[in-house]
């Protein structure tokens, strides 16, 4: 970020265990608030963050399906 800005603030909003579904579903749902700097595509800017957290917080956790157990287990097999 020091590429583009001298000085930036990020907060972080929260981490969720067992998510690896929330970043598309994220950046989906939340384009029209996406802040881009530079090639960077990962920073947003909300005027009401507590409705995406509310969203986000209430998000069910991923379940791996059998399929993907299954690949999770072929690839720590190699």
């Amino acid at each position: 970020m020091r590429v583009h800005y001298s000085d930036a603030v990020v907060n972080l909003l929260g981490l969720w265990e067992h998510r690896g579904n929330v970043e598309l579903y994220f950046k989906h749902r939340y384009q029209p608030f996406n802040y881009r700097i530079g090639k960077l595509t990962e920073y947003f800017v909300f005027p009401n963050v507590k409705v995406v957290l509310r969203d986000l917080y209430g998000m069910e956790a991923k379940v791996l399906s059998a399929v993907e157990v299954d690949a999770i287990g072929d690839r720590d097999r190699r």
